[in-house]
Order: structure tokens, then C-alpha cells, then sequence
């Protein structure tokens, strides 16, 4: 093709047609231009769906990561929710004057032990990586950083952390002081040294309700948590449609 045009150019040249040669002259620029203009854009279109293809890699992922995240979640909150059914069951035994019973020693766990969150950030992690303009979706890419960036990390830094301080600084020196641990129905359990004193303790009425308080707020949190985490599941899921 290029032997071609440069003989038709000599040829022209040769004839001394100065104003055909120039317009030949500008053909030829034209088709170079365009020849340029094509090649830039099957370079973009291959760019771009390499694009779509890591976008899609990415949200396939983040669903996968995300469906993951709330069933802990969800797991979680039922077993704080049974903690918390337990606190409510120790108050009432304590303003009831309810006799000891051995069985009563599998609820005093609920003192202190709590589900931690722990979201899978995989996904989260390469959407990162491959920077946040990969997802073309804006409320997607709004949703996902807040839900990872803002939404966990204040559920593990408020609530998670603030029942941790409580345990470390209070319940487990309270416990520790007034309980044993014991084995019951091949559980670990809470057994306390002199139970009928427990009850009369102010101190004892006064932690049981702070921790139902703090974890009732958690159970709270976990779920507007798992309703946000539905929420883009479903963004995403229409997306990927």
C-alpha cells in the first residue's frame, strides 16, 4: 500500500502537476489522520473492556465478600441476642430474690462474652488496589467505601472496643473476685463463690445492666449494619444484571 501511494506520488511529481500532487499531498495526511483516529479508538475499546472485565471481576468479588460478611453478621447478632435474653434473666433473678440453681451457672457467661465483627475485606482490599474509578457505578462506589471505610470500622471501634474496655477494666475483675469457672453439660461456665451475697451486691445489679445497655446499642448497630450490607448486595446485584 505504501509502495503504491509513494509511485503514484513520483508519478505526479514527474508530470509536474503541482496541484494535483497537492491535493494528493492532503488525501494522503487525511488518511493517515484517520487511519490514527481508528487505531486510537480499537485501543480504547480495548482498554475499556478490559475495564468492564476487571469492574466485573471486582463487583462479583465484593458480592461474594459481602454475602460472607452477613452471615457472621447475622450469626453474631443471635448470639448476642441469646447473651443479651441471659442478662435480662439475671436482673430478674437478682430483683426477684430467685434461689440459686446449678443451671443458673451457663448465664453468667453472658457477662462476658460477646461476638466480635469481623467483615471479610478481600474484595475490598483489590477494589482499593485497582483504584475506585474502576467501579463506574457512583452509588456503588459511594456505598462500598462507606459501608468498609466508616460503617465497620465504627462498629468495631465503638461498640467492639467499648465492650473489650468494659471486660478488661470492670467485668473481669468483677468476675475473677466473685466467680469460678466450672464445667457444666461439657460447657465452660461461670459459677459463683457465694451466690446469696451476689444478689445483695449493688455492684453486681449495676454491671449486669450496663453491659445490657451496651449490648442492647451493639445489637442496634449490627442491625442497620446487615441492612446497609443487603442494600448493596442488591445494588450490585442489578448492576451485574
Amino acid at each position: 500500500m505504501i509502495k503504491f501511494f509513494r509511485h503514484i506520488r513520483q508519478r505526479l511529481v514527474a508530470e509536474s502537476k503541482v496541484s494535483k500532487y497537492l491535493l494528493y499531498a492532503i488525501g494522503e495526511i487525511i488518511l493517515v489522520v484517520i487511519g490514527i483516529l481508528i487505531a486510537l479508538q480499537i485501543n480504547n475499546w480495548n482498554e475499556d473492556r478490559k475495564m468492564d472485565k476487571t469492574e466485573e471481576a471486582i463487583l462479583i468479588d465484593l458480592k461474594q465478600d459481602l454475602l460472607a460478611t452477613k452471615i457472621l453478621m447475622e450469626d453474631d447478632s443471635n448470639y448476642n441476642k441469646l447473651k443479651l435474653k441471659h442478662l435480662n434473666t439475671i436482673i430478674y433473678n437478682i430483683d426477684n430474690k430467685v434461689p440459686y440453681r446449678r443451671n443458673m451457672d451457663t448465664i453468667f457467661r453472658a457477662f462476658n462474652a460477646w461476638a466480635s465483627p469481623f467483615p471479610v475485606m478481600t474484595a475490598y482490599e483489590i477494589f482499593k488496589d485497582k483504584g475506585v474509578e474502576t467501579i463506574k457505578n457512583k452509588k456503588i462506589k459511594e456505598k462500598t467505601i462507606t459501608l468498609y471505610d466508616s460503617t465497620f470500622i465504627a462498629l468495631k471501634d465503638d461498640y467492639d472496643r467499648a465492650e473489650w474496655a468494659l471486660f478488661e477494666s470492670v467485668t473481669n475483675p468483677f468476675i475473677v473476685k466473685h466467680f469460678s469457672y466450672d464445667s457444666l453439660y461439657d460447657e465452660t461456665v461461670l459459677s459463683p463463690n457465694n451466690y446469696e451475697e451476689l444478689v445483695d451486691n449493688p455492684e453486681f445489679k449495676n454491671l449486669a445492666t450496663f453491659v445490657k445497655h451496651l449490648r442492647t446499642s451493639g445489637l442496634t448497630r449490627y442491625s442497620s449494619t446487615i441492612d446497609e450490607i443487603q442494600e448493596l448486595i442488591e445494588l450490585i446485584e442489578s448492576e451485574l444484571k
